[in-house]
C-alpha cells in the first residue's frame, strides 16, 4: 500500500520516508491490514467498511463476494487511494448466506492484500412496510407508522422531496437502492427528510440529486429536531448550487457513522454565511458522534459542527477519512465545536485542515497531509464576481478570542506547496482537485472572441480568469468574462464542438501550525506533534493578503499582538514538538507581544527537495519574541548533520504494545533470550533468528527461529532449537545466491560461520580467522560479527571485548584480513557509548552507509554486579571506513539495544533484540 509521505515533486520522487506516525497506528497484532471492520446487512444488499492498519497508509480496494468461499463477484475497484474503505454489495438474494473478503490494492505496484473470508446472512424482513408497494399516493412518501421498519425495494425518482419520516421509532432501510430527489422542482427539496419526534434510523442506500431544484436542497436533512437520530451506510451525490449532502439543525443525540458522503457542488452564495459543507450539524444539546465516514470533495467545508447553546456537550469526531476540496476562502476540512473530542481522523484535502475557534477542544492522534490552491472570495460578503485569492494554507488553525483551553497533541501535519499545475483541460470532472476541470460541454457556437452554450445559465463573470480548451490543436485561452451562456476571450472562430473550462492550479504557502488565538490568557497547549511545511519554489517572496507569495514555514503567527498574559498564564504553550521546514521556522507580519511559551521544541531544516537560503529562519516576528524563542531551550538544526542523516533512519517511535517477543519465562531451553538476534523480511514473512538459554549466563546459547506475518505476533518453530551443536549467539544473517550465511558468536566470543539452504537447517562451517594488515593472526576474542557485501566483496565488522569496531575483508567468508589495524569506530566521546561499542548491522540508504550499533556508558559492563545501560545508536559513512556518529544518539530511549533495521515495504522498522524484542517505527 502506498505511503502518503512519498511526495512527488516536479516528477522527482521526494522519499522522505521518516514521516509515519506509528503512535497512532490502529489495531492490534492480528489481521493488521484490515482494522475497524464493520458491516451492515439488509434484505438484498450489504455495506462493508474497513480501515488500513496505519493512518498514514492509503490504497485502492474492492470486495470479492459470492455464495460460496470461491466467491466469484466483486464490487467496482476504487480509483482514489484512501485510508478508509467503503463498499456496497447489491443484488443479493434474501435469506441467503454470502461470503466475502476485503481486498486492498497498492496503487503503485498493484499488489493486493486479502483479508480473511467472512460470512454474512441476508434475512427477509417479515413485518417490514415496503416502499413503494405498500405506500399510497405519490411522492414524497410519508412514513407515519410509529416504530415501523420501512424498506425500499426498488430505485425511485422524485421530482421534489422523495421521502419524509414522520413518526418516531422508524427505521428506513434503503436496502442499497438509489433515491433520486429534485429531478424537476423549483422548490428546496430533499432526498430523505426527518420530520418525526425522534429515535429514528436511516441506513444503507444511495441518495442522488436530480436535474433541478432550488438552492440549499439536501440529500439528508433534519431540521429543528433535538431527538435521537442515527444515519449509517448512506452514500450521497449532490451537485446543484448550495446543496448539502447532510444538514442537521437543532440536532441532539445523533450518531452519524459509516457513510460515504460525496458532493460535486461548485457554486455557493457566500463564503461567509451560510457557505456550504459536506456535513453541517448545528446542535443545541450535544451528544453528537460522527465517526468512520468517508467525506469527499465538496467546495467549502468538510465536517462542520457548531454548538448553539452553552449547555451542549459530548461531541466526538473520530476515524473519519476526509478528502475535501476547498474552492472558497474560509472553508476547512474539519471544524469541530467547542469541547469536542477530535481524534484519529485523516485529512488529505486540497484545502485547509482544521479550524479551532471554541473552548476546550481536544485534538489528538490525527493525520493531516494537504496542499491548497487559489480560492474564490466575496469580500465584502455577497459581492460579485468572486475574486481569486492566493492565501497561505492552514494545517491546524487557532482563531479568535474564543479559541482557548484547547489541547492539541500527537498529531502529524504536513503541507506542501507544489509548483503550478496546468492540465490543459485534460481529465475527468471528478478529478478536479488535481486537474482543475470544472465543465465539459458542447458549444452552440464558437465565434471570434466568444463561445456560446445555450444550455447554460451561468452567474455573470463566474468563469472570469479560468481557462478554455475548445480545440485539440489550439492552446487554452484565458476567459476574460461571461454572461449567462457566453464566454468571452481571445478565441478563434471555429465549428462548434466540445469545450472544457478549467483552472490552472497555483499552490499557496504552507503554515502547518497557524496561531491567531487572541485571548492573552487562552491557555491553549500544543505538544508532541509533528509539523512540516515544504515549498517547491526555489525563489521565495512574501506578499500581502490575497497573494501571499511563495514560501514555507512551520509556524505562522497572525496578529498575535494583543499583549501579555496574566502571571502564570499564556495564550499558547507550544512544547516538545518536532517542526520541519525547508524554508522558515516562524513567520508573522506582526511584532508578537503575547505570551506564547515555546519550549523544548526541535526545529529542523529539511534538505529535500532543497533548503531555501535564508539569513534567518525566524521571519518578521519582532526582535523581543525571537530572542525569547531562542532562549527557551528549543533546538534549531540548521547545520550539515541533518543532511547526512535521513530522518527515517534515525528517528523512531515505539510500538504501543511492546515487547513483541521475549523468552518463555518457563523451564524451556529459551526461558530467556539475549544479545543480538536477527530479522529478515522475505516474501511477506518476517523471519527471526534468536539465541535462547535457560537463564544462567554460563549456560550454552542455542539457535531459535520464529516467524510472523506482521512482525508483531510471532510463532516459534516447532523444532526449536534449530541448531544446538555449538554455542550460537549474537547472530547476523544474510542471504546470498540462494544460501543463508549466519555469522555468530560462539563460546568465549569467537565468531563462527553457519550456512543453510532454507534458514532452518544449518551446517557449521568453522570459526573465523582474522589477520591484521601484515597477515598475522589476531587472537580472540572477536565477536558480534556483521557482514556487508558489495561488488562481490565481503566486509566484516567485528568487536574485540567491545572496545571498538574493526573492519576486515575476505575472499572465502572464513579467512579475513583487516582493512586497517585501528578501529574504525571507537568508544565515546559521548557518555552513552564511552564504555563499550559493537556493530549490529550495516545498511545503505541514499548513497550513504548507516551502521547500527549498541553501546554502554559503563566500562565495567562485564562485571556481573555492574549497572550497565545498553543503548541503540547509529553512525553514517560514505566509504565504510570513516564514520560520523549521530549527535542525538541514542536513537531509542531506555535499556534497549542490539538494533536491527527492517524495511517492511512501506517504512523502516527498528527492532531492538536484547533482552526482549521491542519494535519501533520510523518517524
Amino acid at each position: 500500500m502506498k505511503k502518503i509521505h512519498f511526495l512527488f515533486l516536479s516528477g522527482i520522487a521526494f522519499l522522505f520516508l521518516g514521516f509515519s506516525i506509528s503512535k497512532i497506528a490502529l489495531g492490534g497484532p492480528s489481521n493488521v491490514a484490515f482494522q475497524r471492520t464493520w458491516s451492515y446487512v439488509s434484505e438484498t444488499s450489504a455495506v462493508i467498511y474497513w480501515q488500513l492498519e496505519d493512518i498514514s497508509l492509503s490504497a485502492n480496494s474492492f470486495v470479492e463476494y459470492g455464495k460460496s468461499e470461491s466467491l466469484g463477484k466483486q464490487t467496482p475497484a476504487t480509483k482514489r487511494p484512501r485510508w478508509a474503505h467503503w463498499h456496497r454489495l447489491n443484488e443479493l438474494d434474501p435469506g441467503a448466506t454470502y461470503y466475502y473478503r476485503m481486498v486492498s490494492v497498492d496503487p503503485i505496484n498493484n499488489k493486493r492484500t486479502n483479508s480473511e473470508i467472512y460470512k454474512i446472512e441476508t434475512e427477509k424482513k417479515k413485518d417490514a412496510i415496503r416502499i413503494p408497494v405498500d405506500m399510497t399516493g405519490s411522492m414524497p412518501y410519508i412514513l407515519d407508522q410509529k416504530d415501523a421498519y420501512y424498506i425500499l425495494t426498488e430505485d425511485i425518482t422524485a421530482e421534489g422531496t422523495a421521502i419524509e419520516i414522520a413518526a418516531e421509532g422508524i427505521t428506513l432501510d434503503l436496502d442499497g437502492h438509489t433515491v433520486v430527489f429534485g429531478e424537476n422542482s423549483s422548490e428546496q427539496v430533499y432526498g430523505v427528510r426527518f420530520a418525526d419526534p425522534g429515535n429514528t434510523r436511516l441506513c444503507n442506500g444511495h441518495i442522488l440529486q436530480g436535474k433541478k431544484s432550488r438552492d440549499y436542497s439536501a440529500a439528508v436533512v433534519s431540521l429543528d429536531r433535538p431527538v435521537p437520530t442515527e444515519i449509517f451506510g448512506i452514500s450521497t451525490d449532490v451537485h446543484l448550487p448550495n446543496a448539502f449532502p447532510l444538514l442537521m439543525t437543532h440536532a441532539n443525540t445523533a450518531n452519524i457513522h459509516h457513510n460515504n458522503i460525496y458532493s460535486r457542488v461548485t457554486e455557493i452564495e457566500c463564503r461567509h454565511y451560510p457557505g456550504n459543507a459536506l456535513m453541517r450539524i448545528y446542535t443545541y444539546g450535544g451528544d453528537i458522534h460522527i465517526h468512520d465516514n468517508l467525506v469527499t470533495e465538496g467546495c467549502h467545508w468538510g465536517i462542520n459542527v457548531r454548538i448553539k447553546s452553552r449547555t451542549a456537550k459530548n461531541i466526538e469526531i473520530d476515524n473519519n477519512d476526509i478528502q475535501h476540496h476547498q474552492q472558497y476562502v474560509n472553508g476547512y476540512a474539519l471544524a469541530p465545536s467547542e469541547g469536542a473530542l477530535v481524534h484519529h481522523n485523516k485529512i488529505t484535502s486540497s484545502g485547509r485542515g482544521v479550524h479551532l475557534k471554541g473552548d476546550a477542544t481536544l485534538f489528538y492522534n490525527n493525520y493531516i497531509d494537504t496542499k491548497g490552491h487559489q480560492q474564490l472570495s466575496d469580500y465584502p460578503a455577497r459581492t460579485r464576481p468572486f475574486q481569486h485569492r492566493l492565501i497561505e494554507l492552514h494545517g491546524i488553525k487557532f482563531e479568535g478570542r474564543s479559541a482557548k483551553n484547547c489541547k492539541v497533541y500527537n498529531n502529524f501535519v504536513r503541507i506542501t506547496q507544489y509548483l503550478p499545475v496546468d492540465s490543459g483541460g485534460v481529465g475527468a470532472l471528478e478529478d478536479k482537485m488535481e486537474n482543475g476541470v470544472y465543465i465539459r460541454s458542447t458549444a452552440s457556437a464558437i465565434e471570434k472572441d466568444r463561445l456560446v452554450d445555450t444550455t447554460q445559465a451561468w452567474e455573470k463573470d463566474r468563469w472570469r480568469y479560468y481557462f478554455l480548451k475548445y480545440h485539440p490543436d489550439l492552446p487554452p485561452a484565458k476567459i476574460t468574462g461571461n454572461d449567462a451562456n457566453t464566454l468571452y476571450g481571445d478565441f478563434k472562430e471555429l465549428e462548434p464542438g466540445e469545450y472544457t473550462i478549467y483552472m490552472k492550479w497555483e499552490y499557496v504557502p504552507p503554515t502547518p501550525l497557524n496561531l491567531a488565538c487572541y485571548d492573552p490568557n487562552g491557555m491553549n497547549e500544543i505538544y508532541d506533534n509533528t509539523f512540516i511545511g515544504i515549498t517547491n519554489y526555489k525563489e521565495v517572496w512574501h506578499g500581502d493578503y490575497g497573494d501571499t507569495g511563495d514560501w514555507a514555514t512551520a509556524i505562522m503567527l497572525i496578529a498575535m499582538d494583543k499583549g501579555p498574559a496574566d502571571p502564570g498564564k499564556y495564550a499558547a504553550y507550544v512544547h516538545d514538538n518536532q517542526f520541519y521546514s525547508n524554508d522558515l521556522f516562524f513567520n508573522s507580519g506582526w511584532k508578537v507581544n503575547m505570551t506564547i511559551r515555546l519550549e523544548n521544541n526541535i526545529f529542523t531544516l529539511l534538505k529535500e527537495p532543497f533548503a531555501i537560503e535564508r539569513p534567518n529562519r525566524i521571519f518578521d516576528v519582532g526582535e523581543a519574541f525571537e530572542k525569547e524563542v531562542r532562549a527557551s531551550n528549543n533546538t534549531f538544526n540548521e547545520g550539515t548533520e541533518e543532511g547526512k542523516f535521513a530522518t527515517c533512519m534515525v528517528q523512531f517511535k515505539p510500538f504501543e504494545a511492546n515487547p513483541v517477543f521475549e523468552g518463555t519465562g518457563k523451564g524451556t531451553w529459551d526461558k530467556q533470550i539475549r544479545e543480538r538476534g536477527f530479522i529478515l523480511f522475505e516474501e511477506g514473512i518476517y523471519k527471526m533468528w534468536y539465541s535462547g538459554y535457560k537463564g544462567v549466563d554460563v549456560e550454552p546459547k542455542y539457535l531459535g527461529y520464529a516467524t510472523s506475518r506482521d512482525g508483531i505476533s510471532w510463532s516459534r518453530h516447532s523444532e526449536n532449537p534449530i541448531f544446538n551443536e555449538k554455542w550460537t549467539e549474537d547472530m547476523f544473517v544474510i542471504k546470498e545466491d540462494g544460501t543463508y550465511f549466519m555469522y555468530a558468536e560462539g563460546e568465549n566470543d569467537v565468531a563462527h560461520l553457519l550456512t543453510s539452504p532454507d534458514g532452518i537447517s544449518w551446517q557449521e562451517q568453522g570459526d573465523l580467522v582474522i589477520l591484521n594488515t601484515n597477515g598475522e593472526p589476531i587472537p580472540p576474542p572477536y565477536g558480534t560479527p556483521v557482514v556487508w557485501i558489495e561488488n562481490e566483496k565481503w566486509y566484516l565488522f567485528y568487536e574485540r571485548n567491545d572496545n571498538g569496531i574493526w573492519l576486515a575483508t575476505s575472499e572465502d567468508q572464513i579467512n579475513w584480513r583487516n582493512v586497517q589495524d585501528e578501529a574504525i569506530i571507537n568508544k565515546g566521546p559521548g557518555a552513552y557509548d564511552e564504555g563499550a561499542v559493537a556493530a549490529n548491522q550495516v545498511v545503505r540508504y541514499n548513497d550513504k552507509y548507516y551502521i547500527y550499533y549498541h553501546g554502554s556508558s559503563n566500562p565495567d559492563w562485564a562485571d556481573p554486579n555492574a549497572n550497565a545501560l545498553w543503548t541503540s545508536n547509529v553512525a553514517v559513512s560514505t566509504d565504510l571506513v570513516h564514520w560520523e556518529k549521530y549527535s542525538r544518539n541514542p536513537i531509542v530511549e531506555g535499556d534497549h539495544s542490539s538494533p536491527i533495521l527492517v524495511f517492511d515495504g512501506e517504512r523502516q522498522r527498528l527492532y531492538t533484540m536484547h533482552d526482549k524484542v521491542w519494535l519501533y517505527f520510523s518517524e
